[in-house]
């Protein structure tokens, strides 16, 4: 393959800075059967689905936002185009006794950004409404529709996503207000997003990330499983595994 002018500098400068911090040197030519992974320069591989399964998946996301609705959530869009579900805080029994103020202060709003799942949010209810949010605090669900198997041809970029964000916050916690940050596996970009942001980042008391892909990405494994593992011989995918896997259409905002 052909790299760009640019595209060969950035590597000579990986190169130099393998080698002098490292002493690692690569030779000339190339290793008989070595399969490189090239992310952004591979071709993509495109997967064609019968449009039932896109069908299914917002017939389940119809299900999510119904049982969302029942639960007092209302659905927002911010100006760049950020979706969000919003559920105010809600008083629980023994917040009118004398230690109300200090329990309050403990339940801090919950920001909950979610991994790659059809349906998007639906298939999360069950860990948010009886886990995460069961004690009444105030709530914003945000969505990610691009890796939501929501049909989709634009993805917001680190900008509007935080600007999304700042906006629901000032507009149902109120400016300044202290929260609680979650994410789940590809939700854990949204989170890192958050935490470097400088008018968020001072707001976020607590942050957990489970299965937290924006760490692991370091890991060769991750990315071998999750963009190869149907393209390279004995990792290929059949059937119902393969008409599931998922696709992200806009791998550089990550």
């Amino acid at each position: 393959f052909d790299l760009l002018p640019w595209e060969m500098e950035e590597l000579e400068r990986i190169y130099t800075i393998l080698r002098e911090r490292i002493g690692l040197n690569f030779k000339d030519g190339s290793t008989e059967g070595l399969i490189p992974m090239r992310l952004t320069i591979d071709n993509v591989e495109p997967l064609y689905r019968p449009v039932a399964v896109y069908m299914g998946f917002a017939l389940l996301n119809w299900a999510g936002c119904v049982a969302l609705w029942a639960a007092g959530f209302r659905y927002y869009r911010a100006e760049g185009g950020m979706t969000y579900w919003h559920r105010p805080e809600r008083p629980r029994n023994g917040d009118d006794d004398g230690g109300s103020n200090r329990r309050r202060s403990l339940r801090l709003p919950l920001l909950f950004f979610h991994g790659i799942a059809p349906g998007g949010l639906t298939l999360y209810l069950p860990m948010v409404l009886l886990g995460l949010a069961r004690d009444g605090r105030a709530v914003l669900l945000f969505e990610n529709r691009p890796i939501s198997f929501r049909p989709t041809f634009a993805a917001l970029s680190e900008p509007d996503s935080t600007a999304g964000v700042l906006e629901a916050m000032d507009r149902h916690l109120g400016r300044g207000a202290e929260v609680a940050a979650v994410g789940h596996s590809f939700g854990t970009f949204q989170v890192t997003w958050v935490l470097r942001h400088p008018g968020i980042k001072g707001q976020v008391r607590q942050a957990v990330v489970i299965d937290p892909a924006s760490v692991m990405l370091s890991e060769p494994e991750v990315i071998t499983n999750f963009v190869y593992s149907g393209q390279i011989p004995g990792l290929e995918l059949e059937g119902a595994v393969r008409a599931l896997k998922p696709v992200i259409l806009f791998p550089f905002y990550y």
